[in-house]
């Protein structure tokens, strides 16, 4: 519950993983700005969806309304806005029903497939003068709040160099090959899947710093591993050169766990942002001559469900009760260059999925 009575309405499209943790948020976290409640569920599967309710005892309030047609879903008046939890392969079309409808829209990561698409739900949700935001959870945590104050009083100096990192065995977790992250039909790969989150952190640090006045990179290299079977990539680094000589580079696998790290080279320090950088609670600050800065800020009792979606929740719902159209914290820009960034590397090694052809 909050302080504050007034109440935002969430409706989910998708009953998969990410959904049902961002349902428990919803439920179970005490929030600021206002009280989210979940009133309706999309699916394609109705069985799984009240299986996902029941199984996870999801309808607290025992209300929660469940839709297999997504025309019905959002002509239902009660839905203040819509989270696209689905597979990014499906976020263009169900996002444009929602935004043609006049419903804000919070829509996971990664936004669309391509430019084209996120271009394109962009514009029609300016159109129709409606919320719109990708769902960079990351970028909302209190380290991420900090990181960009240091950044933005050169804290560590002229940037030279960003490094960042996410990577897992998938095989160890169980992910055989029919699983999404390697179905070309839904999107899959490292790149749509990690390397969205390390494009969107180097696109972050770039923009806060006052330095760099292009935000978009001058040059980029890549390199790709595929699997051989589903031909979709399961390893992606990349060197991406900025003006003023800053190059950022970024590493994503399903093959190997990596470090997970967030690291920032500057002419006068080196700013860490500790394991796992997505999700992040610690952060260090290291300069020549002084002693090491730490900056803990791990969850609380209050938002400790929900593994951290409580901050982007929370932050959303003020949004809307501000009026706001679109987040400062990661604009509509921000996600059009991550998508473009994107496209740059898949166009250089042919990678192409089947409704692009």
């Amino acid at each position: 519950m909050s302080s504050n009575n007034k109440v935002i309405k969430f409706g989910i499209i998708g009953t998969g993983g990410i959904a049902k943790v961002f349902i428990d948020s919803v439920n179970k976290n005490k929030y600021l700005n206002a009280t989210p409640k979940v009133v309706a569920i999309l699916s394609r599967d109705l069985q799984r969806a009240k299986e996902l309710i029941v199984n996870n005892q999801l309808d607290i309030h025992g209300d929660l309304k469940v839709y297999d047609d997504i025309n019905e879903f959002c002509k239902d008046p009660s839905i203040d806005i819509v989270y696209i939890a689905s597979p990014h392969y499906f976020h263009y079309e169900q996002g444009k029903v929602c935004l043609e409808n006049k419903k804000h829209v919070l829509c996971e990561k990664s936004f669309t497939i391509n430019a084209k698409e996120a271009k394109e739900l962009i514009e029609l949700a300016k159109k129709n003068n409606v919320f719109l935001m990708e769902a960079m959870w990351t970028r909302f945590f209190p380290i991420m709040f900090k990181l960009r104050e240091l950044l933005q009083n050169n804290e560590i100096g002229k940037l030279s160099s960003i490094n960042v990192c996410l990577g897992f065995n998938g095989e160890k977790k169980g992910h055989s090959k029919d699983h999404r992250l390697y179905s070309l039909e839904l999107g899959g790969g490292a790149l749509l899947d990690l390397g969205v989150y390390c494009i969107s952190m180097i696109q972050m640090i770039v923009k806060n710093y006052n330095l760099c006045h292009d935000k978009k990179p001058l040059e980029i290299k890549s390199f790709m591993n595929f699997d051989n079977v589903t031909k979709t990539d399961n390893q992606c680094s990349a060197i991406l050169k900025f003006e003023n000589n800053l190059i950022a580079s970024f590493h994503v696998s399903f093959l190997s766990e990596y470090s997970r790290l967030l690291e920032i080279f500057g002419s006068e320090g080196v700013i860490t942002v500790k394991k796992s950088f997505h999700n992040p609670s610690q952060m260090i600050l290291e300069k020549p001559g002084s002693e090491v800065v730490s900056f803990e800020m791990p969850l609380t009792k209050d938002n400790e469900v929900g593994s951290g979606f409580y901050y982007e929740i929370d932050y959303v719902m003020n949004c809307l009760l501000n009026e706001k159209k679109e987040s400062d914290i990661i604009s509509l820009d921000d996600t059009l260059s991550v998508m473009e960034m994107m496209d740059s590397i898949r166009k250089e090694h042919g990678l192409i999925y089947p409704k692009e052809k």
